[in-house]
């Protein structure tokens, strides 16, 4: 078994290499079987059906190989059949080869006897063209004729008739040329150059009906209207050409002679005459007549004349064009390239702002309004925004940006020559105006606002954009404007130093100043007019009323800044400031308000010297005299608005204080017995009284007065027991925190009223001189300057130097109580407070003298 296994193995193993596929079907149909096996006879019950099964099977195997054996002898005899066919085909393929073997030898035998024919053959080809001459004899003697009725048709405007001429002479030429060319494959260079002289004036004619259908096309537009008729022909000669042109090309002609002069492309040049005459018609201007004026009437003429010659081609033209010229379409296109190229153009060149703005406002709104593009006449028709811009986004971009430098280097002349005007008028022989309610102004904010705002509101105009821009212009000129102001400020308190009689209305103009307040470019003004003043105190006549009204100028125009924002009308309330113009408004107030203090810090200066001194004690003329000039100055100071009124009031106030302590502070005077003890706390008493009463009654609260220092330091005066200082210092030291320890007066704690930062220590600059020279030094030790008026110095100072001269004021303390005072003081240091604001860290005191070995005295 082992030996016939093996060759039936082989056999199978060959015959599932060749048939892989009869392998795959058997596994398939064995696992059917068994897997129809199993579900039957699962059951125990279904084994009684096995011989039922068994039969079943056996018939459906006999009925598949009986198919089977069908189905193989079927294609068996197909086979045979197809291979008696292929050996029937076979035969007759070699009987066709024998055949044209022989007709080959036929023909080669043959060849001699063709050549013979060549002669023959020649003669028949001269016949054929001998035959096609006899036949166009009748029109070829008429020819010229044609070609001289044709031409006096094209000069009597019958364009139509004459083409036909031209036609019927184009066709006996192409029709001669073409049988020339066919009765030979090589035709006779001769034959058709004497058919192209025969026909030599037909191309002139061609020509000049060229000429004469692009003059009509020309004038379309006006021909139109007058006489459409001459329109319409020339049209229809363009048709009739293109469809001969399109024949020869792409029809059933094209294999034929190639005619001359073909194609004419005729349709492409009529559009191309339309351009060209467009273009001569609008956009050929010259340089000089789109300048200046020219420019608005240039493109007035623009908009009207494009829009009638567009509602022509809409209403007239489109009526004698095929539909499918699309003439409406195309000669709106032509417009607009035409005129975006013609606009490029203009753009390019150097313009002036009214210039740029014109054509922007031009291009973005008037080319697309109802005026012109979108007339109702054209829509919806003509659509122009399917075309594109009419300028590019970069170009108006690019217009927007050169606009606003125009506008800027205008403004800045403008603002500068304004300047200069307002700085002379400083220096006038007259008060400033007055306002309704007897505040100093001038004119200069009105007219600067006004200014701005017009040009924010041209250039709303245009675009929301180009708005900003000039709005963002406009506040960085406004800016820049109070720097001007504030230096020219400081040159006008400089002439007036030198002369206090110029300005002769110094502090009013110092009042209009503070009353203009507004960014522009008043503070370099201010400083001119500082140092005139500096330099001459009787320049300007009337420095302190100008400086008023610049500073009532100054409050106008802040208030009035939000209203240039766009869109400022329909907010719900006024658009903010800008920051950097915030800063530059403070810091022109400052000027001015620190110019008026220095003024009546000049004026309070030679009473101030005065202080303490026996001559002072028993009267009050001196204080008097201090009311008389703060009275004066207030009086002045009531021509600002009153928050710049309260403010300047509050500083005069802690001017007056610091000045009138600083004076105490001098060691000018020690007090010789109790008797001149209590004649010096009773001055001090009646003199806080007086002054405390005077602010009260120029407006300045009692809570809000700073004088209450002085009322302490007549209580420390007072005392009649020197044993008890140390209590009343320490009392005094738990009132004023800064009269002891050595400290930095820190940013928090400078004064502020709530309108502008405070002025007074900058104020105090010529007493610092005057304190230095006192000490015996050139240096001056600074006071902090407050909110940014400048920098940010820091004066330290010992307290117990305060109280040392004040010790020495009273003039009965000795050396034993002074020490203990002093112990106390440093036993109990005190800080600053929160919101303190400081007082003596703020005076200085002279410097103490070093001991020396030797008495004072003359020199032996």
């Amino acid at each position: 078994m082992g030996t016939s296994a093996e060759p039936e193995e082989d056999s199978s193993s060959r015959r599932d290499e060749e048939w892989p596929e009869a392998e795959k079907a058997e596994k398939l149909a064995r696992g059917a079987a068994l897997k129809w096996a199993s579900a039957v006879f699962y059951r125990p019950d279904k084994l009684e059906g096995l011989g039922h099964y068994r039969s079943r099977e056996a018939q459906r195997n006999s009925s598949i190989q009986s198919r089977l054996k069908s189905t193989v002898q079927s294609h068996l005899e197909g086979v045979s059949s197809g291979l008696e066919q292929l050996r029937s085909a076979a035969g007759d393929m070699r009987s066709v080869r024998r055949d044209l073997c022989a007709v080959r030898w036929h023909l080669l035998g043959s060849a001699e006897g063709f050549q013979r024919l060549a002669p023959l053959r020649a003669v028949v080809m001269e016949h054929a063209q001998m035959a096609a001459v006899v036949r166009a004899l009748p029109q070829l003697s008429s020819v010229h004729e044609l070609l001289a009725q044709s031409l006096h048709l094209l000069h009597g405007q019958q364009l139509l008739e004459a083409h036909a001429g031209l036609m019927a002479l184009e066709r006996l030429r192409d029709d001669i040329s073409s049988q020339l060319h066919c009765s030979s494959s090589l035709p006779n260079d001769q034959a058709l150059g004497v058919v192209e002289s025969f026909f030599g004036g037909l191309q002139e004619l061609s020509d000049a009906l060229a000429q004469q259908l692009w003059r009509v096309v020309g004038g379309s537009v006006r021909l139109v209207q007058e006489d459409p008729a001459l329109f319409v022909s020339a049209v229809r000669i363009i048709e009739r050409e293109e469809s001969v042109d399109d024949a020869l090309l792409l029809g059933s002609r094209a294999h034929r002679f190639p005619a001359p002069g073909r194609p004419k492309a005729w349709r492409q040049r009529f559009y191309q005459v339309m351009q060209e005459t467009i273009a001569a018609a609008h956009f050929k201007a010259a340089h000089g007549d789109v300048k200046g004026p020219g420019l608005g009437r240039h493109l007035a003429a623009l908009q009207s004349d494009i829009l009638a010659e567009l509602r022509v081609v809409k209403d007239l033209m489109v009526q004698c064009c095929p539909p499918h010229y699309d003439i409406l379409s195309i000669c709106t296109r032509m417009y607009h390239q035409g005129l975006s190229d013609h606009l490029q153009d203009i753009l390019s060149r150097d313009l002036d702002k009214q210039e740029i703005f014109m054509l922007l406002s031009w291009v973005l709104h008037v080319y697309h309004s109802p005026e012109m593009m979108g007339h109702p006449d054209l829509l919806p028709e003509v659509d122009v925004s399917t075309l594109g811009p009419l300028v590019s986004p970069e170009v108006v971009e690019q217009m927007e940006r050169k606009y606003v430098a125009k506008v800027k280097a205008s403004v800045t002349e403008w603002m500068r020559r304004t300047l200069e005007v307002e700085f002379k008028e400083w220096f006038r022989e007259e008060e400033p105006e007055m306002d309704h309610l007897g505040f100093f102004q001038s004119a200069l904010p009105v007219i600067v606002m006004q200014m701005l705002d017009e040009n924010i509101r041209v250039a709303s105009l245009v675009t929301g954009s180009l708005q900003q821009k000039i709005y963002a212009m406009a506040m960085d000129e406004l800016e820049a404007f109070l720097i001007r102001l504030r230096e020219a400020l400081g040159e006008c308190g400089k002439e007036h130093q030198k002369d206090r009689a110029r300005p002769k209305h110094y502090i009013s103009y110092l009042l209009a100043v503070l009353n203009n307040n507004m960014a522009l470019r008043l503070r370099e003004a201010l400083g001119e007019c500082g140092k005139e003043h500096q330099k001459d105190r009787a320049r300007p006549k009337h420095y302190i009323s100008y400086l008023l009204a610049v500073l009532n100028n100054n409050m106008a125009l802040s208030s009035s800044i939000s209203t240039l924002h766009p869109g400022s009308a329909s907010l719900a309330k006024p658009a903010e400031i800008p920051s950097s113009l915030k800063t530059a408004l403070d810091r022109t107030q400052k000027k001015a308000c620190r110019l008026l203090l220095e003024e009546l810090l000049l004026d309070l200066q030679p009473l101030s010297v005065q202080l303490p001194s026996r001559k002072w004690l028993p009267g009050a003329q001196l204080v008097n005299s201090m009311c008389e000039v703060i009275d004066k100055y207030m009086r002045d100071f009531s021509h600002v608005r009153k928050p710049i009124f309260t403010f300047l009031l509050a500083e005069s106030e802690h001017l007056v204080m610091n000045h009138y302590v600083r004076a105490l502070m001098e060691k000018k005077m020690v007090c010789r017995s109790a008797e001149e003890r209590s004649q010096l706390s009773t001055r001090l008493h009646q003199d806080a009284c007086q002054l405390r009463e005077l602010f009260h009654n120029l407006g300045l609260a009692e809570s809000e007065q700073t004088l209450e220092v002085i009322f302490a330091l007549q209580e420390l005066i007072r005392l009649q027991d020197p044993a008890l200082l140390s209590l009343e210092v320490l009392g005094f030291m738990t009132k004023y925190p800064d009269i002891r320890s050595l400290h930095r007066t820190p940013a928090g704690n400078r004064r502020c009223c709530g309108v502008l930062p405070s002025v007074q220590y900058a104020s105090l600059q010529a007493l610092q001189r005057t304190v230095s020279h006192f000490r015996g030094t050139s240096e001056v030790c600074e006071a902090p300057a407050p909110l940014g008026l400048r920098g940010d110095p820091t004066c330290e100072q010992h307290g117990d130097e305060h109280v040392s001269i004040l010790l020495d004021l009273r003039g009965d303390v000795s050396k034993e109580v002074r020490n203990v005072v002093l112990e106390m003081m440093a036993q109990n240091p005190q800080s600053l407070p929160e919101n303190y604001q400081p007082i003596f860290s703020n005076i200085l005191v002279p410097a103490p003298e070093l001991p020396f070995c030797l008495r004072k005295g003359k020199c032996a």
